[in-house]
């Protein structure tokens, strides 16, 4: 169940949500009249199906020590801690429901510790019981004003229930505390984005990314303000760095829940966590602390290749990938990794037998089956390379990039009424992706196929595009192949030359001699009947790096 880098695992242990079971009352408030030990909640033994066995033995352990404690003329505080620590380690083995009672029973008996109320706001913070998660923090804040993790989430969820005016206050005061918490300076942003104050959230957004200048999540509220101001150019230029991530504060107590399991999975835990952080060579050495308490485990070798490859070790990583799959063969994500360092050492064949067997081993797997589809398709296995491509769309219905291919193979094929019809239906899907739509206006103005053409059609589609989109060598010489079409040759002779020059300046003479080619058409009053050469990059299709 874990992932190829589980990149979503920044959380420490706390990743996926779960039910948290039944409402109950707020543990810090105490019945009047009755001592804390009698409003305790029941705590039976932990239910741990499906938790990993050294954690499982942690917490039977601790557990075994909560019932001695309980039987025993233990203090509050000191039972209290041990209920404590039976909570933080389910909170760490995700099951929140159980550790709920046990996280309750430690606030009542020990109501001056924080800890148990911060823990206690996480749980219903990631099983979506924001009323309680605000009310714990909230909890914390009280014991402890300045615990600037509790003001940054506190603030967020204020941020995100539509509340800015709740959370500026406590994020102003977590800035003022931590002046480069990147987190705390990017919820507070928002917060002033939502206030409608542009200004003050392009301040605060871009003291963040100061802050942090891998916090590619801050981007897209970047955007935003940049055009609430009117600033397109600027908003454009953010967009296209977002990735959607979410910012997280320095959090000393929720490491405690790693800090809790000494076992492969916390250095698997923590390695992904120096992934996200793009520290390779660090996350290398977590890997490899993970292997010396289990050698065995194939995920392990698979992190750890896929850091070394990061860092720049390709041979060491394709050893790493080669030993996870002798532990497990057909585990699908090694395959895939290996299928990529063969795609990149143009040794296509073999690609594909690994993509091919990444596949079959998960059929959902769909960077595999996009890899698998590209690599078919430069070696010219198209109708293959279109089976690929459709079953794609079939599972994930937004791959554009799947679309835009099987256009691109029925190209190859010359089934041009396919092509269109594929490459309509991408631009309906896809509006937002302009090059769906410069592919068609191409298509349209350029096909062999009669019944394949519309010039008219073509030169609107590409009018639309000069307006939006940044001028490049493929835009001017599609806009001059519609011109064409329409007749206007003189105009496409114009474009034909402004593309020539640029790729001159570029000293891409390749380039130059294709381009002549139809410059020297347009200028018999000939139209293209070439949308794409047979040896044009686009037919090459070359994997981004992982």
């Amino acid at each position: 169940m874990r992932g190829h880098l589980r990149l979503g695992a920044v959380m420490c242990a706390l990743v996926v949500p779960a039910a948290c079971g039944r409402d109950t009352p707020n543990a810090s408030s105490v019945d009047a009249g009755h001592t804390p030990r009698e409003t305790l909640r029941e705590t039976p033994p932990p239910a741990m199906a499906g938790v990993e066995m050294s954690l499982q033995e942690r917490i039977r352990a601790s557990y075994a020590s909560l019932t001695s404690a309980q039987r025993s003329p233990a203090s509050d505080a000191d039972l209290g801690r041990v209920y404590g620590q039976v909570g933080k380690l389910l909170l760490a083995a995700e099951l929140y429901d159980q550790a709920e009672p046990h996280l309750l029973n430690a606030a009542s008996l020990e109501p001056g510790e924080l800890a148990w109320p911060y823990f206690l706001a996480h749980a219903y913070r990631l099983t979506f019981q924001s009323d309680k998660a605000i009310a714990r923090f909230e909890d914390v804040l009280r014991l402890k004003p300045d615990h600037v993790p509790a003001l940054v989430w506190l603030g967020t969820m204020h941020v995100d229930n539509g509340r800015a005016d709740l959370a500026e206050p406590l994020l102003t005061k977590a800035v003022s505390l931590e002046p480069r918490s990147a987190a705390a300076l990017f919820e507070l942003g928002k917060a002033a984005l939502a206030a409608g104050d542009s200004a003050r959230a392009v301040t605060h957004l871009e003291a963040a990314l100061a802050a942090d200048p891998g916090a590619d999540g801050v981007h897209y509220a970047l955007a935003m303000a940049y055009r609430a101001r009117g600033d397109e150019q600027r908003a454009a230029a953010h967009v296209k760095l977002w990735k959607d991530e979410r910012l997280y504060p320095a959090d000393p107590l929720m490491a405690e829940i790693t800090d809790l399991l000494k076992t492969a999975v916390v250095f698997e835990i923590r390695g992904t966590q120096a992934m996200d952080d793009r520290k390779w060579t660090e996350a290398a050495a977590l890997f490899r602390e993970g292997l010396k308490v289990a050698p065995r485990d194939a995920t392990l070798h698979q992190n750890l290749g896929t850091a070394l490859y990061l860092a720049g070790d390709p041979r060491a990583a394709e050893a790493e990938f080669e030993e996870a799959i002798r532990l497990l063969p057909g585990y699908a994500k090694p395959l895939f990794s290996l299928g990529v360092l063969m795609e990149e050492r143009g040794r296509d064949a073999d690609a594909i037998d690994r993509f091919t067997r990444a596949v079959a081993s998960d059929p959902t797997m769909v960077n595999a089956r996009a890899s698998l589809a590209d690599a078919l398709r430069r070696s010219g296995k198209l109708d293959a390379a279109i089976a690929e491509y459709t079953e794609i769309v079939k599972i994930d219905p937004s791959a554009s990039n799947a679309r835009f291919g099987r256009a691109m193979a029925l190209v190859r094929l010359r089934r041009f009424v396919e092509a269109r019809s594929v490459l309509e239906d991408a631009v309906r899907v896809h509006p937002e992706q302009p090059g769906l739509a410069h592919a068609l206006a191409r298509l349209l103005a350029s096909a062999p196929d009669d019944a394949v053409r519309d010039g008219r059609r073509a030169l609107s589609i590409m009018q639309s595009l000069e307006k939006t989109t940044v001028p490049s060598v493929a835009l001017i010489e599609t806009t001059a192949m519609a011109l064409a079409e329409n007749g206007r040759f003189a105009e496409a002779i114009v474009r034909q030359r402004q593309a020539i020059a640029m790729t001159t300046q570029a000293r891409r003479t390749d380039l130059v001699t294709r381009l002549s080619e139809n410059l020297r058409r347009y200028e018999s009053n000939m139209p293209s009947r070439t949308p794409w050469a047979d040896d044009d990059p686009v037919h090459f299709p070359r994997a981004a790096p992982r």
